[in-house]
């Protein structure tokens, strides 16, 4: 069974936040990649090999989270906050940020 998770985030994403659907909090805050499971069957199932995916819309951002994922709170290089508590949510971006700040937040477990 899996004890770790690592996140691959997208270059302007200093901190990401993911919350499982059975109410695990995980956190990769900066310089922090790897984390251990909170629960090393359920928490495997939600993150590996899954990824939180946005889509630019016009000054707006929207997630679509894997199956098992149902919040993402993700802060920027420039200290921006946003929080995705489920997948569709249409996000207005803040003043200066752009779509592609945000990439895709991939996760992998071992």
């Amino acid at each position: 069974m899996a004890t770790t998770c690592t996140v691959t985030k997208g270059s302007k994403i200093q901190t990401a936040h993911a919350a499982t659907n059975l109410a695990h909090y995980h956190r990769f805050d900066p310089n922090i990649s790897t984390i251990n499971l909170q629960d090393s069957q359920g928490d495997n199932s939600a993150f590996s090999s899954t990824s939180v995916t946005f889509s630019p819309g016009s000054g707006t951002i929207t997630p679509t989270f894997p199956t098992n994922i149902k919040q993402l709170h993700v802060s920027l290089t420039n200290g921006h906050y946003y929080r995705f508590e489920s997948s569709g949510q249409v996000t207005v971006l803040q003043n200066g940020d752009a779509t592609g700040d945000f990439g895709t937040v991939s996760f992998t477990t071992a």
